[in-house]
């Protein structure tokens, strides 16, 4: 398949770099500009996911305070809003989660 893949890209004026030729397992992750893709469906990373519920959490620990606290609300739910685009099931529920600590621990 590689050949197959390197005559069609050297006939239309391509090369292929050896450095980013990956051949994938099928148990491996298939991730591809930063998203997951499953056998079923498309996901967000599990860094992203992680980053975003240890985010939750700083707020939830009261970590994050202030002004700066407004700011980082907004660029969590700007991320959010991103995750939703990619998997909304994803989203769903650390969109949950975030409306339940700001609900109970910062008001």
């Amino acid at each position: 398949m590689m050949e197959l893949v390197r005559q069609t890209l050297a006939a239309n004026g391509f090369k292929m770099s050896a450095k980013k030729r990956v051949i994938l397992t099928g148990r491996d992750p298939k991730v591809i500009t930063g998203v997951r893709l499953g056998a079923r469906r498309v996901r967000a990373t599990k860094e992203k996911l992680g980053d975003i519920r240890a985010a939750i959490h700083k707020l939830e620990t009261g970590r994050i305070k202030g002004r700066e606290r407004e700011k980082y609300i907004v660029s969590l739910r700007g991320r959010l809003g991103h995750i939703e685009r990619i998997c909304a099931q994803d989203a769903s529920r650390l969109r949950r989660k975030l409306e339940f600590v700001l609900a109970y621990y910062l008001l």
